[in-house]
């Protein structure tokens, strides 16, 4: 059986120990395959740096599957947003829980150092801004993640955003539509209330592959040459049969004294036969051979491409893997 190793969360320079590792929870075929898939999509994501979208399929996969190493990955990922406060939420949410975790005392300096920074920030936007305004944004279908100003927003569309008067940049993103980005302006004060329509994205329905008729040809040219060659073989046999025959009758008149007959009329024209019905059986037997083998492995080889199995769940420091 062919396995398949996915990497199912972001594996990342680990810290010096690591939580223990959940038990996973009875899951059917379907949730298994959506969870590998998720965590693929959080692999790409990641290593493009589109930290956003890592965050939402990590989210979507918590909720399936309650592993902890999923709440640290996804503070991971904020903090490489430089989303401070999100950051330390969930790595808040990790030690809670994996409160026996080895490296909880880790994590949890780790979130007050989080805590400090962005405390220092806002304290420093305060004093720089002390003007506010709020956006409203939605979308339709909801459900979209926000990325302000190059800032993950935590939650999903609809959702308020505090913000500071001025230009704005909103990227709105949601699997299987178009991104959408708009420049804004907002003044002091102010709330903007904005709806945004999502465009689907259109793909291709899958082509159904027809399979291919060849074995089965390639298969009946093998019987087609096996029937042949055992009409060759009667051929031979007849052929032989009246040589030997008429090779008979001569041997008998030379033993008994009596004169040699002569060659029938046919005599020759059935040596010759005699050896080309041979070559032909030999001929067209092994080709029938070959054919039908080949075409049997061939369909063999064809059955055994569709089969699938499914994987067991394993979980690992700060990751979790689906062998397949």
């Amino acid at each position: 059986m062919t396995r398949l190793l996915v990497v199912a969360t972001l594996i990342l320079v680990p810290v010096v120990a690591s939580a223990q590792a959940a038990e996973p929870a009875a899951l059917n075929a379907a949730q298994r395959a959506e969870l590998g898939e998720l965590f693929k999509r959080a692999q790409r994501a990641y290593e493009a740096k589109n930290y956003l979208e890592a965050i939402g399929a990590l989210r979507a996969a918590h909720a399936i599957f309650g592993e902890p190493n999923i709440l640290y990955r996804i503070g991971d990922a904020y903090e490489n947003l430089g989303d401070l406060a999100n950051a330390a939420e969930y790595y808040r949410q990790y030690v809670a829980a994996a409160p026996q975790a080895t490296d909880a005392g880790l994590v949890q300096r780790r979130i007050d150092d989080l805590e400090r920074r962005a405390a220092a920030l806002e304290e420093k936007l305060t004093q720089t801004t002390p003007e506010r305004a709020a956006l409203l944004l939605d979308s339709n279908p909801a459900g979209a993640m926000v990325r302000l100003d190059d800032r993950a927003i935590d939650g999903a569309t609809p959702v308020r955003v505090e913000v500071a008067p001025g230009m704005h940049r909103v990227e709105l993103q949601r699997d299987g539509f178009v991104s959408v980005v708009r420049e804004i302006r907002i003044e002091p004060d102010e709330t903007i209330s904005l709806v945004y329509q999502l465009e689907r994205i259109e793909t291709a329905p899958p082509v159904a592959v027809r399979p291919s008729p060849w074995p089965w040809i390639v298969g009946g040219a093998g019987v087609a040459s096996l029937g042949a060659s055992a009409g060759l073989l009667l051929g031979f046999r007849a052929a032989d049969s009246r040589v030997a025959a008429w090779d008979q009758e001569r041997l008998a008149a030379h033993d008994d004294g009596t004169p040699v007959l002569a060659r029938p009329d046919g005599y020759d024209a059935s040596v010759r036969n005699r050896v080309i019905f041979r070559n032909g059986a030999i001929i067209a037997g092994g080709v029938g051979v070959l054919a039908v083998a080949g075409a049997t492995l061939w369909l063999l080889l064809r059955g055994k491409g569709g089969e699938t199995s499914v994987g067991t769940l394993k979980t690992s420091s700060h990751g979790l893997s689906l062998a397949f």
